[in-house]
């Protein structure tokens, strides 16, 4: 560049106002971003696409963008096309429409009067078979909705048994195992749920073969539904939760925490299936009936407790708590140096905060050691803080904890917990929780001994 040329007589916008030219870049911007979007969601529903010749393939990714008016349209379509003529190219171009978008196609589609009945009496047609691992997912996407559509199938499918004798049948495939499991998991789940009649259909013994083929997802889908029938039938666990399926279960989570999973293996577990892994094994340990308890599952969940999912970390939370109330426990947490992780957790989201809390509790009532640990760690601030948030179950543990440490250390109870801590014990002396305000007065006429003249502040 020769001297004196001024640098921004270069600039190929030379000229240009800056404004126009943001706007241009935000427009460019905003269009790449689109075309992206546009290739994840042909993608998302080529993968959807139940099957069909190339000509059925565009004809569905081409209505994946359509108007919810359109789409309506093309319900209508298919249902009178399956109508005049019920076959698997008919039924199933309904069932590709039917996922295209779950706040239009479902509730549209159920506005016709037989259309679950419709969809009930293709998974007893034998000449359906390719299709039944679709009808199910699909019978269980609907029942997932809530509890009327769910009841609504259930009217119509015998509660829920054709589909698990559909899915043990010796056909079965491992796609039709995984949907249909899938479906029939939504059909126990909540109030009113035909879990008797499971029960009386064996689904206890089909859930422990289905989980003997140790395929990840058909396990998690099954110990959904394990988890119902445990949490509402306890005594089923000496059977459908025996040594066995535990250690099945454990080898599923323990798989994503191997060295050759790498550094990040742990990490990228999967909700859909550590939660419900995770609920059956706890379920088991409620009632006393863990058999894979030991140093290293307790190491394990311990770790989870830190597990960047929400869901899993608040599991894991569970678990952890109803570990720490075992006959014998004690000693085997404490050696994994608790606590600190516990402090943090009061510090979290009220559903941890709750699972932390109890875990303490329970640690310390197995004997002094475990309290002596809690106040090295800065327990005591972190159970006293949880009067401030105005729930019944935080503010129990919180007194629970400062009463215990008061019975313990007597002569240092004011200078570990905090005033503030004290200051509201004096209020909750008049809770309206009658739970409460026992244990505040317990504390305040034991341990403090305030001037019953003093004016409290409520």
């Amino acid at each position: 560049m020769k001297k004196g040329v001024d640098r921004t007589e270069q600039f190929k916008n030379k000229g240009r106002a800056s404004k126009a030219l943001k706007q241009r870049r935000e427009v460019q911007r905003i269009k790449a971003s689109s075309a992206r979007r546009g290739k994840r969601d042909k993608a998302l529903n080529y993968k959807r696409f139940i099957g069909g010749d190339e000509e059925d393939r565009e004809a569905f990714l081409n209505t994946s963008h359509s108007s919810p008016e359109d789409i309506c349209k093309l319900i209508d379509t298919h249902i009178k096309s399956v109508g005049d003529e019920a076959n698997e190219h008919t039924i199933k171009a309904l069932l590709n429409v039917l996922q295209l978008d779950d706040d239009v196609c479902i509730p549209h589609f159920l506005t016709y009067e037989h259309a679950l009945s419709m969809l009930v009496a293709y998974l007893g047609d034998s000449g359906l078979n390719a299709l039944h691992p679709q009808l199910c997912w699909l019978l269980g996407h609907i029942a997932a909705r809530g509890i009327e559509e769910r009841n609504a199938i259930l009217s119509i499918t015998n509660n829920g048994i054709d589909i698990l004798h559909l899915v043990l049948s010796k056909d079965a495939t491992k796609e039709l195992m995984l949907h249909g499991w899938y479906a029939i998991s939504h059909l126990l789940r909540g109030e009113g749920a035909p879990i008797e009649q499971a029960l009386e259909n064996d689904i206890v013994n089909a859930a422990v073969t289905a989980i003997g083929t140790a395929d990840t997802d058909i396990v998690a889908q099954v110990c959904w539904c394990l988890t119902y029938i445990t949490a509402n039938h306890p005594e089923t666990i000496t059977e459908g939760m025996n040594a066995e399926v535990q250690k099945i279960l454990v080898s599923i989570l323990s798989k994503y925490n191997k060295e050759e999973a790498g550094e990040m293996g742990l990490a990228q577990a999967p909700d859909d299936v550590f939660v419900p892994l995770l609920r059956c094994l706890g379920n088991a340990a409620v009632n006393n009936q863990l058999a894979v308890l030991n140093d290293e599952f307790l190491s394990f969940v311990h770790l989870l407790l830190d597990h960047p999912s929400r869901l899993i970390a608040l599991e894991s939370a569970w678990l952890f708590s109803v570990l720490t109330g075992l006959d014998g426990c004690a000693d085997a947490v404490l050696s994994l140096n608790v606590f600190p992780t516990l402090n943090r957790m009061l510090f979290a989201s009220t559903e941890l905060q709750v699972e932390a809390a109890h875990a303490i509790v329970s640690l310390i009532s197995a004997g002094e050691k475990a309290l002596r640990q809690s106040l090295e760690h800065d327990i005591p601030a972190g159970m006293g803080q949880l009067f401030r948030y105005n729930n019944s179950e935080l503010t129990v543990c919180g007194l629970s904890y400062i009463d215990a440490v008061c019975n313990a250390v007597p002569n240092a109870a004011m200078e570990v917990i905090p005033e503030q801590a004290l200051d509201t014990i004096e209020s909750l002396q008049y809770a309206d929780n009658e739970e409460i305000s026992a244990l505040a007065k317990h504390i305040t006429d034991k341990h403090f001994n305030f001037d019953d003249e003093e004016e409290y502040e409520m």
